[in-house]
């Protein structure tokens, strides 16, 4: 699973597009991703978020709880990586819209 916990109120209308573009795609090939506000969903920045706050920038983004990204939100690029390793995981599984078993 893919989190970014970000300050919405920081995006411009073209990066709002591009990061819903980039998260469709990720969505599409089966990588769940969610997002937090820090002015919507305050309650959703743990203790250990706000730690990394206080030396890192919004946005943050964690894969399976792994710290991946700072500062910026996932590239193209980076979201075809995320995609080869999602498909690499996922060889001799059976995948459906619920994930791989």
């Amino acid at each position: 699973m893919l989190t970014i916990y970000e300050d919405v109120s920081q995006l411009s209308d073209s990066d709002r597009f591009t990061l819903g573009m980039t998260i469709s795609r990720l969505e599409q090939n089966q990588i769940k991703v969610e997002h937090f506000d820090i002015h919507e969903q305050p309650d959703a920045f743990s203790p250990a978020i706000r730690t990394l706050m206080e030396t890192e920038s919004l946005p943050i983004t964690l894969l399976d709880g792994e710290v991946i990204k700072t500062g910026s939100y996932l590239t193209a690029e980076d979201a075809g990586e995320l995609l080869i390793v999602n498909q690499l995981n996922g060889i001799g599984k059976r995948c459906s819209s619920d994930g791989c078993k």
